[in-house]
């Protein structure tokens, strides 16, 4: 049997070049858009204890989200395959 595969693609944009550019540390901006076809665009930024948006997603909350979200798939899937009815 051939294993199944799946390719998910994705396209990072930086959105934080000043005129300066990084010329030094404080003086780019950490701004950036996450684009997947079909799908709305996120707005992400650094944390703010690295100089970034502190209304934007970063990395680290992107991270912890996606690690939660394949976990709790991943449990459900388990359940409906032992017959384990979950409701919330």
């Amino acid at each position: 049997m051939e294993p199944t595969q799946h390719r998910f693609a994705a396209r990072l944009i930086w959105t934080g070049s000043k005129e300066t550019g990084t010329t030094g540390y404080a003086d780019y901006g950490r701004g950036y858009t996450v684009e997947v076809e079909g799908k709305p665009t996120l707005s992400g930024s650094a944390a703010p204890e690295f100089l970034g948006d502190p209304a934007r997603h970063n990395p680290e909350d992107l991270f912890i989200a996606a690690i939660a979200g394949c976990h709790m798939l991943t449990y459900l899937a388990l359940c409906a395959r032992r017959g384990v009815t979950v409701l919330a």
